[in-house]
């Protein structure tokens, strides 16, 4: 941990503080108490010496200069970041797509329905659209089912996939316990995956 300090503050002079996990993503407590499983540090603006702490340090503690808006960005230039205002666009283009898909799913909840009533009321020519839509419809099904058609990739896929759903649901609605204890394992080793790959960009971020 004093290694890892030493060497952001050697690339980064802004107040840091260092915390140690293990694979599982838990805090490795290096002290009896909590805070004291911290490690803070600083670069002197007076002397360049690097100065450290166990535990959390007090905000009158920190060099107020180094914490300044337009001195971090001199320090953080050229380091990749993304602005809220990307964030936020990308975030209202996706809900503009789902939108997109709600309303198509509305209309064939209510709009179809709809269609239908008025060939009933008596409008001819929409009574031969959807007819010819329901045929075309029915002849597509039909054949599939009859081998007609030969099933796409696409389609040996997704049978593939719902057969594996099916299976797996019926083992685990039988063992509920065994279950839980495969999902916790999954979390956990998604968590140690996350921490190596984490691991490795600080040594490559460490040999630049």
């Amino acid at each position: 941990m004093e290694r890892e300090l030493q060497s952001w503050l050697s690339r980064f002079r802004v107040p840091v503080m260092v915390s140690s996990y293990d694979a599982k993503d838990d805090l490795i407590q290096v002290a009896p108490e909590f805070s004291q499983s911290h490690l803070a540090g600083y670069v002197d603006p007076q002397t360049g010496q690097i100065i450290q702490q166990w535990g959390f340090p007090k905000a009158d503690e920190l060099p107020s200069e180094q914490m300044d808006a337009a001195y971090l960005v001199r320090v953080y230039e050229g380091v990749p970041f993304r602005l809220q205002e990307v964030i936020r666009q990308n975030a209202l283009r996706e809900n503009r797509m789902l939108g997109r898909g709600a309303r198509i799913a509305l209309f064939l909840m209510v709009g179809v329905p709809v269609l239908i009533e008025m060939v009933s009321l008596g409008v001819t020519w929409l009574g031969h659209v959807l007819a010819g839509i329901s045929i075309s419809v029915g002849l597509y099904k039909l054949g599939k089912a009859v081998g007609w058609l030969r099933p796409t990739q696409r389609d040996k896929k997704k049978a593939e996939k719902d057969l594996r759903m099916k299976h797996y649901f019926y083992h685990c609605e039988q063992n509920p316990e065994g279950f839980n204890r495969l999902k916790i394992e999954n979390l956990e080793r998604e968590a140690i995956r996350r921490t190596h790959e984490e691991a490795d960009a600080l040594r490559e971020q460490h040999k630049v």
